[in-house]
């Protein structure tokens, strides 16, 4: 990728504090002059870039957030701020921006009115516990996180059961507090033979992406409770 102020720079972010690295030699280089930056949170965006080697003056960005929380008049400036510049960087809190991550709408604007979108490449938990499975990576899907309500949670397992019968990995997360509750669930919910995938802290040095059939995961539960989980269901082939 050669250096050039004129596009929309997906950045990609740590996963973990202590993750490791990742960026292609060059990256600051390339978008030396883009000084929109389009975050998920600014001080997380600032902490991750002083990680990843941005040498850069903090003082001179204009940091713009788009999240879960912004309202449509903040979406509205952030488009129109991407309008005017036509250069700026989009990163997420964590791992690759517009996977499952809300950035998506920044590039769709960014394609609409012609802007070049470059894409670098990094870590994503999702595809890294695929990886590392065993399970189909042919065929997969990523449902995000699952219901909050028990009853309709349990409902939702025993469907993502059925689709991954018929060859097709199912890959999920919840927030860390519900982590083991979701686990006791699947423990409960699915049968003995169905593959069980549990990503803890994945691309950090605490990293374990181990699968095992819900029957051999019954005989050692992990305590995963407010530790990063990405999970995955599916049969041997």
């Amino acid at each position: 990728m050669t250096k050039s102020n004129f596009g929309l720079y997906l950045i990609p972010s740590p996963l973990h504090e202590e993750g490791f690295s990742f960026l292609p030699e060059g990256v600051w280089e390339t978008i030396e002059g883009v000084n929109l930056f389009i975050v998920e949170n600014a001080r997380e965006a600032r902490r991750g870039l002083r990680k990843m080697g941005y040498k850069g003056d903090f003082n001179s960005l204009h940091m713009m957030e788009w999240n879960e929380n912004s309202t449509a008049q903040d979406h509205s400036q952030v488009l129109s701020a991407l309008q005017k510049e036509k250069k700026a960087v989009l990163m997420s809190d964590a791992g690759l921006p517009c996977i499952a991550d809300p950035g998506n709408v920044v590039v769709m604007k960014a394609q609409e009115i012609g802007i070049p979108v470059f894409p670098w490449v990094g870590p994503s938990s999702i595809l890294l516990t695929l990886m590392a499975s065993g399970l189909n990576g042919q065929q997969f899907r990523f449902h995000g996180y699952l219901p909050r309500e028990k009853a309709e949670r349990a409902q939702t397992i025993k469907e993502l059961e059925r689709k991954a019968r018929t060859g097709e990995t199912q890959l999920f997360m919840d927030t860390p507090y519900r982590n083991q509750a979701v686990l006791e669930d699947l423990l409960t919910l699915l049968s003995a033979d169905t593959m069980i995938c549990i990503g803890r802290e994945v691309h950090s040095p605490k990293q374990s992406i181990l699968t095992k059939s819900a029957k051999d995961w019954k005989k050692t539960v992990p305590q995963i409770q407010k530790i990063p989980v990405m999970f995955a269901i599916g049969f041997k082939r």
